[in-house]
């Protein structure tokens, strides 16, 4: 068993929707109720900006998604097929999607839709504890 490290990153999508603020998770294809916030590994020559734009698209169909500010990094770890543990560090970003940017189906085949969440179900609904805890630390003000 070995140990590696990754780096990802992602956003926190935000959109206003008939006056009210709302979340953007991408939905995974193996299951209908895992919404996820976008993320993913970072490829070489990539900035942490371009990847989160570019999983931000790729896992949501979002486009002219626009960075707000860098929120802060999150690590944890996981345990990969082959027994071997992945400590990842991710670094989450504030967006937003103007209402006038198209949503297309993910281009990655592992999600299938991107829906849009009041703040309070998009903490009910991320799987993982320190996403929550993040996104708490980050945006709670938005669920008081």
């Amino acid at each position: 068993m070995a140990t590696r490290t990754a780096t990802s990153a992602g956003g926190i999508i935000l959109r206003e929707i008939d006056g009210t603020l709302k979340i953007a998770l991408a939905q995974h294809a193996q299951t209908t109720n895992s919404w996820v916030l976008p993320k993913g590994h970072v490829e070489a020559g990539e900035t942490i900006e371009q990847v989160a734009l570019r999983e931000i698209y790729e896992e949501t169909g979002l486009e002219n998604v626009q960075l707000i500010t860098h929120l802060g990094t999150i690590t944890r770890e996981s345990l990969k097929s082959n027994g071997d543990v992945e400590e990842k560090t991710i670094h989450f970003f504030l967006a937003y999607a103007p209402g006038n940017s198209h949503s297309r189906l993910p281009t990655d085949p592992r999600f299938v839709e991107v829906s849009w969440f009041s703040p309070q179900e998009a903490l009910k609904l991320l799987p993982y504890e320190s996403e929550r805890a993040f996104f708490w630390q980050h945006l709670g003000t938005l669920i008081e």
